[in-house]
């Protein structure tokens, strides 16, 4: 059979074929492996025959086939299209006959019952668009909106199309539409905007209908009995609404060229984005009487379950609103602008934000919309236009449009300074209201001051407020999710100011954004926030024993097993957060060195006193997190810090973060203690950043190196997580770097560890690397010590340098360790002692990797000097002849740098063993004599012509064995130097 991937030479497949090809696809769908493999086996063979596609398109459109064999008829002829449609270097294409006899055909398979099916056929017509659009298929819109288009009947009356049609018709340009706006050609851009031009008002007015008639019969669902059936006419027309929105958000993000470049206004989104606006206040309006209805009438779960679909659709319309409005602002910021909804996007986003702060962990449909309003109120803040940035564009533009970007982004920014300052108040938050009554009890000099900032808060300060005392604190599914799996949880939190996928992590993002845009009036608000959490919080809480801890003010949050955690202990810790990521904007409001020796040192120093109290009277889980939380971010917040971090303080930070690694238990050795990975974590993370950073000196951190390693090791060797175990091997390898000599005493910690770690990372060629990186540090220490290493060193060396390896990225990574274990070895130059001989045995694979690939020829050629000088004329008896010629064999492949790279170990192999540097140097000055005689002038080799011809010299003239020897040698070096001689010009 004709294999697929090469142009079908067989006769075409016919109408005759398609019974036998949907017994194929019935065979590629059994259970049984043999009969599925032989099946998939013939489609492949028969996918390149001209006719497959057509007897595909047969199959999907026969109603009556089965509805598996026609969805896997659908994936196929999905996937043929994509590989085939478009002639390519190994397939010859469908031809031009078949292609518009599908093209015509595709249109008639629209109208699927399965929605699975649907999409896929969605997805194939879309793909053929991708590639004929529009020179060979000018016509698909027009024929698609004539599809849908409202047609006479037989008696005059206008027969409006099937709702079914409708669907499968908007998912189709749904798809469509996606797949032509990725194409960033200028004449395709041009293109989508003609498309746009003759969609977007069939699209408006539908949508515009479709959004009345939704609103008006919305109200009246939503008020029907509990008991009653879905309404599904309803949710019908919302999934037809949904459609048309992405379809009209896709028009206007790539069917109009952006005014922040243009600097045109769109007429477009003049028009739309009011009514996109008002659709989000109806629907918003629509929920709130919803739930003011349910709370009324007293329904819980029997209403929720009755309108749960309505109200789901009802939040994921608010959703995609909210992102359509605010990808056109970041589209059509001017347009958007002058628009007038601006402001009125950012109120309502302001407006949700406040009020669901405190109120997690909210449902994932809930999260989803706060997190597109922090996108959208982040936009908004980092929008280039609005702050007068001069994009690539437009940063060559001329000086009258430079000044208009100027003058607008003023008119823009002064509105957005004066909403912004507005007046208003932070959430009600009873943790908030206790840390500001705690920090309003303290000296009298402070009270007027702290009346005075309590009635001067702004939109801007409100929301900071609101995002560090209602998103940033840890809720109850994170204080499980640290009680069951502390490890994974501290993983997927320990960056969350790095993106913008989770709801946390944005909420960090805007606060910081917030910071930056207004540091004068807003810092001040953060610094009187931490000093009210300080004080609400007493100076002996979590220290002895429980029972006399002091009472924190406020009311409790629910935790796990009925736990209640002090909810301004979680506030606090969200505090020190937000004060970790602002730590460059407020280096000049806070007091960084009286603090840390004043707060956060002790409370790091206070875990092993905590987990011994704990251990003595037996309390539970549920006072051990209370104990770990602030720890916790004092030592992220140690970590942000790290530029105002005093060299006097230095020493007692090492201590602290060593406490939070080793976290000592009590005395009796009989109590298991297992340590709190969540808090080794958070230490591990600051001391690298402590240990990598300039100021760091290795006097202080000699005290606390032994417990450090013990307790590096000791994680790698219970942790299974790759991620754990790259951090801790990043930490070592940096601590090892850092303190060099220092590190010897503690080189039997580490070494039992790395062949463990290398057996156990048998598929993790990551962590592999990260082993070899440490065995090359500590070789590198040792020094001529190193052979203690050699039983680690030697079997990790053999299985990364083995030709035939599983795992070839540990490659380089193994010639560096074994370069580093070469330079290090012990012996004379030419006389190496009895370990080191080993190292010479590995030469064999230096050939292997030299005649498999150039990519490694400057690590090879250092290996090669390196092993000449360490084994001298011996090693060159045995190995300079394999060497010799897989440097030959690179004269003439590789370009004048290579070249370069192989002459100094050359040069050094006649300085080293003169005797018998004749024998095996000789067949490479022949080829390289060649490959040099054929250069016209000694521009083509600037570099190697006067290297070669020093080399020539020292052969001739400073070897007194080879000429006497060898004639054939004096013969080669006359030609080399007759060769530079006919290329020098005169």
């Amino acid at each position: 059979m004709q294999s697929s991937g090469q142009p079908s030479q067989q006769p075409p497949l016919q109408e005759s074929d398609i019974p036998q090809l949907l017994q194929l696809l019935h065979g590629a769908l059994s259970p049984d492996a043999a009969v599925q493999k032989h099946a998939e086996s013939i489609l492949a063979s028969i996918a390149s025959r001209t006719g497959y596609c057509s007897c595909l398109a047969a199959i999907v459109g026969n109603q009556g086939a089965d509805h598996s064999a026609r969805w896997l008829a659908a994936v196929q002829l999905k996937n043929s299209v994509n590989k085939y449609w478009r002639p390519r270097y190994d397939t010859g294409g469908l031809s031009h006959q078949e292609k518009a006899y599908l093209r015509g055909h595709f249109l008639q398979l629209i109208p699927q019952d399965d929605n699975q099916i649907a999409v896929q056929v969605a997805l194939v017509i879309a793909k053929a668009a991708r590639f004929d659009f529009p020179q060979q298929w000018p016509n698909l819109f027009i024929d698609l909106l004539a599809g849908i288009a409202v047609a006479p009947a037989a008696g005059g009356t206008p027969a409006p199309p099937s709702i079914l049609l409708l669907r499968r018709t908007y998912v189709v340009l749904h798809h469509v539409l996606k797949e032509l706006s990725s194409k960033r050609l200028a004449a395709d851009q041009k293109a989508f905007a003609d498309v746009a031009q003759l969609l977007f008002e069939h699209v408006w007015s539908s949508w515009g209908s479709l959004l009345q008639d939704i609103l008006t019969r919305l109200p009246a669902e939503l008020a029907a009995p509990a008991g009653s059936a879905p309404p599904q006419a309803l949710l019908l027309a919302f999934e037809r609404w949904l459609l048309l929105l992405k379809i009209l958000r896709r028009l206007l993000l790539f069917g109009f060229r952006s005014d922040a470049k243009s600097l045109q206004p769109v007429p477009a989104v003049a028009l739309v984005a009011p009514q996109l606006l008002a659709a989000m206040a109806a629907l918003h309006q629509v929920q709130q009487q919803q739930q003011q209805s349910q709370q009324q009438r007293g329904q819980h779960s029997s209403a929720a379950v009755s309108h749960r679909q309505l109200s789901a659709m009802v939040e994921r319309g608010m959703l995609k609103l909210i992102k359509t409005l605010s990808q056109v602002q970041q589209e059509h910021p001017w347009s958007f602008h002058h628009a007038g909804v601006l402001l009125s996007l950012l109120e309502a986003c302001y407006t949700q934000l406040l009020a669901a702060a405190g109120q997690g962990p909210w449902s994932p449909a809930r999260e989803a919309l706060l997190l597109t309003c922090c996108q959208a109120v982040l936009a908004v803040l980092r929008c280039d236009s609005y702050a007068g940035r001069l994009s690539s564009n437009t940063a060559g533009a001329h000086t009258q449009q430079a000044s208009t970007i100027k003058r607008m982004a003023g008119e823009v920014s002064g509105q957005l300074a004066t909403w912004w300052g507005a007046p208003a108040q932070p959430p009600q938050l009873p943790a908030l209201a206790a840390a500001l009554a705690a920090a309003g009890s303290g000296p009298q000099q402070q009270q007027p001051q702290q009346q005075q900032a309590d009635g001067q808060h702004t939109r801007q300060s409100a929301l900071l407020v609101a995002l560090i005392a209602g998103f940033f604190p840890l809720t109850h599914r994170d204080i499980d999710e640290w009680l069951d799996d502390g490890e994974q949880w501290a993983l997927a939190n320990a960056d969350t100011a790095s993106n913008l996928h989770g709801l946390k992590s944005c909420c960090h993002q805007l606060a910081l954004s917030l910071l930056l845009a207004n540091k004068a009036s807003l810092a001040p608000v953060l610094v009187q926030l931490l000093q009210g959490v300080s004080a609400c919080v007493p100076e002996g809480w979590g220290r002895g024993a429980a029972a006399a801890w002091p009472a924190i003010p406020g009311p409790p949050v629910p935790g796990p097993s009925g736990a209640a955690n002090p909810a301004v202990l979680l506030l606090k810790e969200a505090v020190y957060e937000a004060v970790g990521l602002a730590a460059y904007e407020l280096h000049d409001y806070i007091d960084y060195p009286g603090w840390l020796r004043g707060s956060l040192l002790p409370e790091m120093m206070a875990v092993g006193n905590q987990q011994h109290h704990q251990q003595a009277d037996g309390s539970s889980s549920k006072h051990k997190l209370l104990l770990l939380v602030l720890p916790r971010a004092a030592a992220r917040l140690v970590g942000h810090w790290v530029a105002d971090l005093k060299a006097t303080d230095r020493p007692a930070v090492y201590r602290a973060l060593t406490v939070l690694l080793v976290q000592p238990s009590s005395a009796d050795k009989q109590q298991q203690h297992k340590p709190d990975v969540v808090l080794q974590l958070a230490a591990v993370s600051a001391m690298r950043i402590i240990v990598d950073d300039f100021g760091f000196e290795s006097e202080g951190f000699v005290e606390v190196l032994p417990a450090v390693m013990q307790a590096l090791t000791g994680m790698l060797a219970t942790s299974q997580e790759l991620d754990t175990q790259t951090q801790v091997f990043g930490l070592m390898n940096l601590i090892i770097d850092r303190l060099g000599p220092d590190i010897k005493p503690h080189v039997g910690t580490v070494m039992p560890l790395l062949p463990q770690t290398w057996l156990a990372a048998a598929d993790q060629s990551l962590l592999r690397i990260q082993a070899l990186c440490c065995l090359s540090l500590l070789v590198n220490v040792l020094g001529p010590d190193s052979p203690a290493l050699y039983p680690v060193l030697l079997p990790m060396l053999r299985e990364s340098l083995h030709p035939d390896s599983h795992q070839p990225e540990l490659l380089e990574d193994g010639l560096a360790c074994w370069l580093v274990a070469l330079r290090n070895a012990p012996g004379a130059a030419g006389d190496p002692q009895g370990p080191a001989i080993a190292l010479l045995e590995l030469t064999p694979a230096l050939v292997s990797c030299l005649a498999l690939s150039t990519e490694h020829i400057a690590m090879g050629m250092q290996l090669f000097t390196s092993l000449l000088l360490l084994g001298g004329a011996p090693f060159l008896a045995t190995y300079g002849s394999q060497l010799m010629s897989a440097c030959t064999a690179y004269v003439g492949e590789v370009v004048e740098r290579g070249l370069l790279l192989m002459l100094p170990p050359v040069d050094l192999l006649l300085v080293a063993a003169p005797e018998q540097a004749a024998f095996v140097v000789l067949p490479f000055m022949q080829v390289g004599v060649q490959h040099t005689g054929g250069c016209r002038t000694l521009t083509d080799l600037p570099n190697v012509c006067p290297s070669a011809c020093k080399l020539g010299k020292c052969l001739l003239c400073g070897n007194p064995y080879g000429p006497k020897t060898h004639p054939a040698l004096r013969v080669s070096c006359l030609q080399v130097f007759v060769c530079l001689l006919l290329t020098v010009p005169c």
